[in-house]
């Protein structure tokens, strides 16, 4: 970036090979960050089963996980095969010198599901008693998958992690271990511990270990409470940290949870470690120990061991401090970190520096008005064009079939189209902006950066944790335009400087923020990354408007390999047997028509084989389905006389003050272990217990019924005995009603055996899995 003054008629040729080769340097360092970043961020190498004994061993644990997983059975809430998982970890806790109980506990989830589960807790004691930390990872998986890595690989982590602190000296504080069960099901076995476990007062901090898939590092994903005291604790100790407090923000906005959700409603500081590579094995039979990574296993391990101990050692443990900090990893090497609340402050003055380097450009005749006006146009004209075509080119590859997928078996191709996109378009913009104007490029760079810098202050005054990756480097670029602009004697080298400084360090905050993105957002990601790489990109613009031939085939050559990357993403098959396709079975039979059907759930289409094997096609799928609703359906044979449908009987109903009091009774009669009372949002039920255990009212009680708009309520037993359970509610609705008792058990009945057949080796159940439910309706 050349000031206009030092670019004569003569000059201009010298200058802008000078400009050209700024333009390189700062694209080498675009891609030395990116590339020091995804290297830093792999997971390390498994520790060997010869590692110091007070270290983390992922081939010990290793080993571990191989016995959790037994069989490869799925391990549901409730379930025998989650009985002998259970029962490995007392075996193991036991052997390593601790005294592990198991305490029962019933519970009932906000959404309207309850369960019977058996948390398996264990302790370290510290030298001071009182205040403890808890780690916690959940032992049960989902009905679809043997949960391998969700969350056996959390399981087996605490397990070394327990030997290790088994064989060191005691910390400052207890250490408690806590193993539950029913998490899947709705956070039941943590909700369990709040509730009942004579511990529970002690815990004052919590580590979570989560999976979201089955490889990639151990992301420091969220935290809970006020987090200063827990990073400034943890970061001395993190042997290879991968986190960043943008995660928190985001996870915040997604219908996620994790066990730590119930802890920080009961506002309990803690921090959440998990790894989400490999998503499209999530919730699968994928999710086996062939696919979980041991890398990924002891970066999770080490990490979790440093975070424990160092919270464990805090002298802050006991009376928490307040206050939240905002941090990113560097490369993985340490933790940078300073108070949220310095956010604004920096973010104002980000934003009066810059703008006094416009000011005074435009009043020394640096540049002009109209400079400045393109300058601030430049950026929204960048957002604006890459977020049309990136979406218009998502739209149309998931129209034609690369993009139908969740996530992509082979993501490379389509990810580098959504990179290089957003350069093409800055770079091509950046010239338009810059043709016969010498003093585009500082309009241009006090422009972008002044945009940089109001969108900083905005989103430090509503997220200050978040707020780092603009404020950071608009502020490095308002020093660094001040230094430009008073030290003279830079010339032309300081305005160089001046763009390549703080686009290099935007550079190296995103890399730490948008490559974890299409893993866990998946393709969806993908045209929002392109838009947010934009802005990213602007801070190209100033060199690249300066930089002559150069700056024109940059947008030439990105746009070409955008296009090559997308023809190359064409042929890609979308699935593998790693990363498969999500197709779920589900046989429902009515029990008072006594007509049966097979649904299908699959993205993005039925395979040929399972078209030929059932007649699906667009229906109504349940008898409480909305009329304008549609599932693809197939005419199932009716099970004989023999399998029977659920009861539901009524043993009280009663009217008083306009409200309805109901109390029924439960019971599948062919031994299914869930159970579900489907009741209509019109009832408008006001109270609900499931075997005297209140159901939290916080989700089902929004007025927004749980299926959606479809005007119905769920209410399930997850752990259902043999003689039912008991259900009361009340209702603000006195007249008649009709409801629904489901049952529901996993695997389909014989004659299912063709679809299960015509499933292709790429295709895999998920969540619930291949279900049998029936179905009875009573009217009140």
């Amino acid at each position: 970036m050349a000031e206009p003054h030092e670019q004569s008629v003569d000059g201009v040729e010298r200058w802008t090979g000078r400009d050209a080769r700024a333009l390189a340097l700062m694209l080498a360092l675009f891609g030395l960050a990116l590339a020091l970043v995804v290297a830093r961020h792999r997971p390390p190498p498994p520790r060997p089963a010869g590692a110091p004994a007070a270290e983390f061993s992922a081939v010990r644990a290793r080993e571990v996980q191989r016995r959790l997983v037994g069989d490869g059975r799925p391990h549901p809430v409730g379930s025998a095969a989650d009985d002998r998982v259970r029962q490995t970890i007392v075996d193991v806790l036991a052997g390593l010198g601790y005294q592990p109980r198991v305490e029962e506990g019933f519970a009932c989830h906000w959404g309207g599901t309850c369960a019977r589960v058996r948390n398996v807790v264990a302790r370290r004691d510290g030298r001071e008693p009182g205040a403890a930390v808890a780690i916690v990872a959940h032992y049960d998986s989902v009905e679809a998958g043997p949960g391998a890595s969700d969350d056996l690989a959390g399981v087996a982590a605490i397990l070394e992690i327990a030997r290790a602190l088994a064989v060191g000296p005691p910390p400052r504080h207890p250490v408690l271990l806590l193993l539950d069960e029913g998490e899947e099901a709705g956070l039941l076995g943590a909700a369990a511990f709040e509730a009942a476990s004579p511990e529970a007062a002690e815990v004052k901090a919590v580590v979570n270990l989560e999976a979201r898939g089955t490889e990639g590092p151990s992301f420091m994903f969220e935290t809970s409470g006020d987090n200063r005291w827990m990073i400034d604790a943890w970061a001395p100790r993190a042997p290879r940290p991968v986190t960043t407090s943008v995660a928190a923000f985001i996870y915040a906005l997604l219908p996620n949870d994790t066990d730590l959700t119930v802890f920080r409603r009961h506002h309990l500081p803690g921090l959440n470690f998990a790894y989400i590579g490999g998503a499209n094995s999530y919730h699968t039979p994928a999710d086996d120990l062939a696919n979980a990574s041991p890398a990924s296993l002891q970066h999770e391990g080490e990490n979790a061991l440093a975070a424990v101990t160092a919270l464990a050692d805090a002298t802050e443990l006991a009376s928490p401090p307040k206050g939240g900090a905002a941090f990113f990893d560097l490369f993985g090497l340490w933790i940078v970190r300073w108070p949220a609340g310095w956010m604004l402050g920096m973010a104002a003055a980000a934003l009066l520096l810059v703008l006094a380097v416009a000011v005074t450009g435009v009043a020394g005749r640096a540049m002009g008005g109209r400079d400045l006006a393109l300058g601030l146009l430049a950026m929204p004209a960048m957002l604006l064009a890459t977020a049309l075509l990136a979406y218009g080119t998502a739209w149309a590859l998931t129209a034609a079939g690369p993009l139908a997928a969740p996530w992509l078996a082979h993501p490379l191709p389509a990810l580098a189209a959504f990179w290089l996109l957003p350069l093409a378009v800055a770079a091509a913009i950046a010239r338009r902006w810059g043709r016969r104007r010498p003093a585009a490029p500082l309009g241009l760079w006090a422009g972008i950066w002044i945009l940089w810098a109001a969108l900083g202050l905005a989103l430090a005054w509503q997220a200050p944790p978040a707020s780092y990756v603009l404020v950071l480097p608009a502020l490095v670029a308002g020093l660094c335009g001040v230094l430009f602009r008073v030290w003279r004697g830079g010339g032309s080298g300081g305005a160089r400087a001046a763009a390549i400084v703080p686009g290099t360090v935007a550079a190296v905050l995103w890399w730490g923020v948008l490559p974890p993105l299409y893993e866990g957002l998946g393709v969806a990601a993908l045209p929002l990354v392109a838009t947010l790489l934009a802005v990213l990109f602007a801070t190209l613009a100033p060199l690249t408007a300066a930089a002559g031939r150069f700056g024109r085939r940059l947008w030439v050559a990105a746009l070409a390999a955008t296009l090559l990357a997308v023809l190359v993403a064409l042929p890609q098959p979308r699935f593998s047997p790693r990363s498969p396709q999500h197709l779920t079975y589900t046989f429902f039979q009515d029990g008072d028509s006594g007509k049966a059907r097979w649904l299908v759930q699959a993205r993005p289409l039925l395979p040929a084989a399972v078209r030929r094997a059932a007649a699906f096609a667009p229906g109504l799928a349940f008898p409480w389905s909305p009329p304008g609703s549609r599932s693809l359906s197939a005419p199932a044979t009716p099970l004989a006389a023999a399998v029977p449908p659920p009861d539901l009987q009524l043993l009280e109903s009663t009217v008083a003050g306009g409200k309805r009091h109901l109390r029924l009774r439960l019971v599948s009669r062919r031994g299914a272990p869930v159970g579900t009372l489907v009741v209509p949002a019109r009832a408008r039920p006001t109270a609900v217990r499931i075997d005297g255990q209140p159901v939290p009212e916080t989700g089902w009680r929004s007025g927004k019924p749980q299926a959606g708009a479809d005007g119905w309520l769920f209410f399930s037993d997850a752990t259902l005995p043999a003689a039912g359970c008991e259900l009361d509610l009340e209702l603000d609705e006195s007249g008649p009603v009709e409801l629904y008792a489901l049952d529901q058990s996993l695997g389909l009945p014989a004659s299912g055996a063709a679809l299960i057949a015509a499933r292709p080796p790429t295709a895999v159940p998920i969540q619930q899995g291949d279900t049998t439910m029936l179905s009875r309706r009573l009217k009140i």
